[in-house]
């Protein structure tokens, strides 16, 4: 096992009726006013806007709200929120809603306090220095945004989907109550819960010598959610089922799977996904159902033994000839058992599209830790994929 840093500050509120604290805990720190950060309608639909703004109401903090926060959240509203932020003298950002809209209040955090573009962050022009706080009330699980560093925007005019990484991005508290989650749509619970297991397996599939506990971790909270992830298809208003799937979500990508490994993780299907997702605005998840399958395939041989402790410890695929791609090839048929697309061409991808996602994603090449990924690896992953 590598050294390491684990840093995991944000305060976890979780359970059932939970969200009516929001303005408690933000009286308590001293905010007296925010933006909050909005996607579509499912908040007002559910009772989710309702209860946070009686909530902030009742103890006094000021609030304005911006909406219209998409899935792949865009560059533009970030810097709309940037500028309402500035002129309302904001003390924080509170995100209500899913892993775009606490990504795009991250970013917008940040670049509120910015005297450049907040871009300058994503494109490594600029290092974060300081941020507003940010505070949420998570409404879809699958990113693990509201515990972690990262948030991702995509740059409209070049269709960069690109990633910050910093401490500052931390949210200072997230509010998660599963039971508000019963009513979103079947395809955002299995697409945000394949977004958590592939979350998993990137750091899964880096290994290093002592880390049997957090590989038995990472296979734990993969079959905890593949075992979930159709019990909710069947009954979206299981409360214990939902509750776990959302922790697991949570836990995903906070960190914890990532401990003492050489890398933090091979992100190279998220970041190949990345660009499928920024220029055909598929569903983040969706993509990944389709990209990681191909990519495991494409560089199980230079990890075989780890990919055949996948496919017994998580299959049970233990005897016979290529283990290996048996257990690729099981993840993917789970996959296709939930209703997700595995295919680029099922989501509309032509085949002489695949040059132009090649070309995205090499912007950010090489990628990888497994195996380094270079443009034409990219294209070749692409292919195995259509």
């Amino acid at each position: 096992m590598r050294n390491f840093t684990f840093y995991a500050p944000t305060k976890i509120v979780f359970g059932k009726e939970t969200i009516p604290q929001i303005g408690e805990i933000l009286a308590a720190d001293g905010v007296s006013r925010v933006v909050m950060v909005l996607g579509g309608g499912s908040v007002f639909k559910n009772g989710v806007h309702a209860a946070v703004t009686a909530s902030l109401d009742k103890h006094g903090v000021a609030f304005s709200e911006m909406d219209g926060v998409r899935s792949n959240p865009r560059l533009t509203k970030v810097r709309e929120i940037i500028d309402r932020l500035r002129s309302e003298k904001a003390a924080a950002v509170l995100a209500v809603g899913g892993g775009s809209v606490f990504d795009t209040a991250k970013a917008a955090a940040l670049g509120a306090l910015h005297d450049g573009d907040v871009w300058d962050f994503f494109c490594g022009k600029a290092q974060p220095a300081k941020a507003l706080p940010v505070y949420g009330v998570l409404t879809a699980s699958g990113t693990s945004s509201e515990m972690n560093h990262t948030a991702v925007v995509t740059r409209e005019e070049d269709e960069s989907k690109w990633a910050v990484y910093s401490p500052l991005l931390f949210p200072k508290v997230s509010i998660i109550d599963p039971s508000v989650q019963a009513t979103i749509p079947e395809n955002q619970t299995v697409s945000g819960g394949i977004d958590a297991i592939t979350h998993v397996l990137e750091a899964y599939f880096v290994d290093a010598p002592g880390l049997d506990f957090v590989q038995d971790y990472c296979e734990t909270l993969v079959r905890a959610m593949m075992r979930r992830i159709p019990e909710l298809v069947k009954n979206p208003a299981d409360y214990e089922a939902r509750a776990e799937l959302a922790w697991c979500c949570t836990l995903a990508h906070n960190g914890m799977s990532n401990i003492g490994r050489p890398a933090r993780g091979d992100f190279a299907s998220h970041r190949i996904e990345h660009s499928v997702s920024a220029i055909f605005d598929v569903p983040h998840g969706t993509g990944l159902a389709i990209i990681m399958p191909a990519w495991m395939a494409y560089v199980c041989k230079n990890a075989e033994p780890l990919f055949e402790r996948f496919a017994a410890n998580v299959f049970g695929i233990r005897d016979g000839e290529n283990r290996a791609l048996r257990g690729i090839a099981a993840l993917k048929d789970y996959f296709r058992s939930l209703g997700s697309p595995v295919a680029l061409r099922e989501v509309g991808v032509a085949q002489a599209d695949l040059p132009r996602i090649a070309d995205n994603a090499a912007k950010l090449a090489p990628l990888g830790a497994v195996r380094k990924i270079e443009r034409d690896d990219i294209l070749k992953i692409l292919e195995l994929a259509w």
